[in-house]
């Protein structure tokens, strides 16, 4: 009879260990539904900063500007249509003076370039012969 005997000692403890896994369950949930929201805010944030992609035409800025009522920061010259410039001069042999062109903006590739500068850097490169 001693299985008895061990029997009843053991439940005390088994119940003991259930309800400890039921609570690292519960913290396990908490700490997914803590990561749930810090996704859904690094999602948000990823979605705000798409929404300010450059790459948007100068229309849709200023309709998106004009839908939260606040002045767009955005030039209105994309990075796309500087870059369609500057490759069309560089397939016409004028690949050295493109260089010499985005150093005189301290940079040495277009994405580094200000975009507040944008504007003034297409018509430099309009202007290139």
């Amino acid at each position: 009879m001693p299985t008895i005997s061990y029997t009843q000692k053991l439940v005390p403890l088994i119940e003991d260990l259930s309800q400890n896994i039921s609570e690292i369950a519960s913290i396990l949930k908490a700490a997914e539904t803590a990561e749930d929201a810090e996704s859904k805010v690094e999602n948000q944030k990823t979605r705000s900063m798409k929404s300010k992609n450059p790459k948007q035409s100068p229309q849709e800025v200023s309709q998106s500007a004009e839908a939260s009522g606040t002045e767009s920061e955005q030039p209105s010259v994309s990075v796309d249509d500087v870059r369609a410039v500057l490759a069309e001069k560089s397939q016409d042999g004028l690949t050295a003076k493109v260089r010499e062109l985005l150093e005189s903006f301290d940079a040495k590739k277009l994405s580094a370039v200000d975009p507040a500068r944008l504007p003034e850097l297409l018509e430099a490169a309009k202007a290139l012969k």
